[in-house]
């Protein structure tokens, strides 16, 4: 699958995504489920929405032939990302979300993207 095609399917997402958690957190009372499945719409959201920047970046820092070399790392990069802060906003959902934890978290997320960047590219 093209660039093109991976960046048309993540601005779709992004669009399908925002639309759902909004009508969701309109129409769903609070609940577990309703938490759970809020958390689901926003990770497709967001990870759409972080998907053209992370191509955008990528494409202007590290050139249009490091993109061709690699056409998958900005897609991996704005997963762990979206992992993240996704990750972040469960937590402070329930509570257990504190400077320390979080930039442990990150650390262990730069970690991964170091490790995947050694092992695949």
């Amino acid at each position: 699958m093209s660039n093109r095609w991976t960046l048309l399917g993540s601005l779709l997402a992004a669009v399908f995504g925002w639309g759902a958690l909004m009508y969701f957190t309109y129409a769903a009372r609070p609940s577990t489920f309703a938490i759970g499945v809020a958390l689901i719409l926003f990770f497709v959201a967001s990870l759409g929405t972080t998907t053209p920047i992370a191509y955008y970046l990528h494409y202007r820092f590290a050139g249009s032939e490091s993109l061709n070399s690699h056409p998958r790392r900005p897609l991996r990069q704005s997963t762990l990302f979206t992992s993240y802060v996704t990750l972040c906003v469960l937590l402070r959902a329930i509570g257990l979300l504190n400077w320390t934890f979080a930039l442990f978290v990150l650390g262990l997320v730069v970690m991964a993207e170091v490790t995947l960047i050694t092992w695949f590219d």
